[in-house]
């Protein structure tokens, strides 16, 4: 027979409270030494359990790989994604086209080919850039079908960004006609034509122009305010035809500086990009002779100077016809994150800037930074949080794809639909970083992607704040079990008043014919047969017990308040009674399960 008084240890002492004055009873149900219902901080043991239970067990790196994604371009320089478009825009330099990849196949027909208007003569001209309008399918959004590119053009030589409209009977071929010239640049060399294009989080156009070529920027133009070159442009598109100035620009009324201007001092920002969470600005400004660099700046950093000529890196070079600029190492440059040599080990000579990973695939890589050295071929990382960079890796053999692939001639790096890393091959070809065994998630809808990371990506995902997408929200409320148990169970349990957050549940049990009804709370749920009944709640995860009287009718009521803490919402809490009853062989009744799912 079981003996309450050997006092089984639960997890929390204040509830291991037995009494000798009434029959033996299962532990669950041994009754308290007081008559009072206990109380217990309900919230902070939910909350502390809700968040062990989310927590990620696996505290090492997912190994990484490449997949081919695509092959038989030509020179291909970008691929580009749009969130939720399984598409991918591909940037071909020489042709001066915009391919598409349907996700399946290469389609014939590109986006757009300005091949009759582009200059591509020279290593560096051609089709540079291609962004889309940050509301690009969203349907009545300004911008819901506008693209920009940046390119080359003779007569005179510049630099052209334009904007094309999508064509409204087939989404992916755009209207030649609609082509309007957004910026025009001259350019006195073929060289450093910089040509990224991004949107930033705050919907403004940024327009990345090199020094304008030759070597060691020899009439200073990065330095002078006058022109656009070797500056970073911020913009306006949707303010002004073709584009307004936004007020927040850091020169604007500079009589010295062009009110575009958004930072200076750059070499060449071959490639750049914005984290999608934090809206940091990450620059690959390629270098002279000896260094190379990455730039990382806040999204309120404005009016920066990253300090070409004066310096390449983190080391001095010249301050030749530069006239009045800041002198080496002077305050109030803005040095590189990291840099590296060129020559020695590796072999590196250009940066090609990259991406940060937001993708909700390889939970452990997120916030992870990729860029690459288009001469030696290396792939590298680093973590940037904090204005501190942690975790610098050569990811070069990790990332080799196998099969009889390479990686040749690292043009730039691209996001697909899903926040995927792509890697973009000169040769041809375009591959994305994918893991090479299967990485831990926590993944309710089965998409693939890790659900902490959907809702962080996109916090609409979870209007209940609940850490849980709302797709995945349980259907909340009372529900019963156990009543087909076998010993049946004999006492009735249900439930009553609101079950959301911040709110008062009933517990009601109905049958009894002892004087009390021992009441227990527990956040997991069993099927143990004793004692003529059947135990249904998890002694080891009990957190609330009570006692309360029996009326005339056989009948109990208890309270529980549920603390309006939105981590609590969707979690699962279980409930059973017990009464003292001379009528059962075992002097012990008890009643079905009652589960409680705490809605928002």
């Amino acid at each position: 027979m079981h003996d309450c008084g050997a006092r089984t240890r639960f997890p929390f002492d204040r509830f291991d409270l037995f009494a000798d004055s009434i029959d033996p009873a299962p532990d669950l149900f041994c009754p308290p030494k007081s008559s009072q219902p206990m109380k217990f901080p309900f919230c902070t043991v939910l909350t502390a359990l809700l968040f062990s239970l989310s927590a990620n067990s696996s505290s090492a790196q997912t190994p990484l790989t490449t997949e081919l994604v695509v092959s038989g371009l030509s020179k291909p320089l970008e691929a580009i994604g749009v969130p939720g478009d399984p598409r991918i825009f591909i940037v071909e330099q020489d042709t001066a086209r915009v391919r598409v990849f349907d996700g399946t196949n290469l389609l014939a027909t590109p986006l757009i080919n300005v091949k009759s208007l582009a200059q591509t003569s020279g290593n560096e001209r051609g089709l540079l850039g291609l962004a889309f309008h940050p509301n690009f399918g969203v349907p009545g959004a300004v911008g819901e079908d506008y693209f920009y590119i940046n390119y080359t053009r003779s007569g005179p030589n510049r630099s052209v960004v334009e904007r094309f409209t999508i064509s409204p009977s087939n989404p992916n071929v755009a209207i030649p006609s609609s082509r309007l010239e957004i910026l025009s640049v001259a350019q006195p060399f073929s060289n450093h034509n910089g040509g990224c294009l991004r949107f930033g989080s705050d919907g403004y156009l940024y327009i990345g122009f090199g020094d304008g070529g030759s070597a060691n920027d020899p009439q200073c133009r990065a330095q002078n305010g006058g022109l656009m070159l070797g500056k970073m442009l911020r913009i306006d598109v949707d303010g002004g035809t073709p584009y307004a100035i936004p007020a927040s620009n850091p020169f604007v009324g500079d009589p010295n500086t062009l009110d575009e201007i958004w930072s200076t001092g750059l070499r060449n920002p071959w490639r750049y990009s914005f984290d999608a969470l934090t809206g940091e600005l990450f620059i690959g400004d390629v270098g002279q002779n000896a260094r190379e660099e990455v730039n990382v700046i806040s999204a309120t950093d404005a009016g920066v100077n990253f300090g070409w000529k004066m310096m390449e890196g983190l080391n001095c070079f010249s301050t030749g016809n530069c006239g009045s600029v800041p002198a080496c190492n002077n305050p109030a440059l803005t040095l590189p994150v990291t840099q590296y040599n060129h020559g020695g080990f590796g072999g590196g000579c250009s940066i090609t800037g990259g991406e940060v990973y937001r993708g909700c695939k390889i939970p452990d890589l997120f916030g992870t930074y990729f860029y690459a050295d288009y001469c030696s071929n290396n792939i590298y990382s680093f973590d940037y949080a904090g204005g501190t960079l942690n975790n610098g890796a050569n990811r070069t053999s990790e990332l080799a794809p196998g099969g009889g692939l390479s990686i040749n001639a690292i043009t730039s790096f691209g996001v697909d639909g899903d926040g995927e890393i792509l890697i973009v091959d000169q040769g041809g070809e375009i591959f994305r970083v994918v893991p090479a065994v299967a990485p831990i998630i926590n993944d309710c809808d089965a998409n693939g992607k890790d659900d902490i990371c959907e809702i962080t990506m996109d916090p609409s995902l979870d209007m209940n704040n609940n850490g849980v997408l709302d797709t995945c929200d349980p259907t909340c409320g009372f529900t019963t079990y156990g009543t087909g148990a076998s010993p049946a169970n004999y006492l009735v349990l249900a439930g009553g008043g609101s079950t959301s957050v911040g709110n008062v549940v009933q517990a009601n049990t109905s049958g009894a014919i002892g004087p009390v009804t021992f009441n227990v709370v527990s956040l997991g749920e069993s099927n143990t047969p004793i004692f003529g009944g059947v135990v249904l709640v998890n002694q080891s995860q009990k957190i609330l017990d009570s006692i309360q009287p029996v009326d005339g009718g056989g009948n109990s009521s208890w309270s529980l308040p549920i603390p309006a803490g939105p981590a609590l919402i969707g979690l699962d809490v279980f409930f059973q009674s017990a009464s003292p009853d001379g009528s059962q062989p075992n002097f012990w009744a008890f009643s079905n399960g009652l589960k409680l799912t705490i809605c928002p």
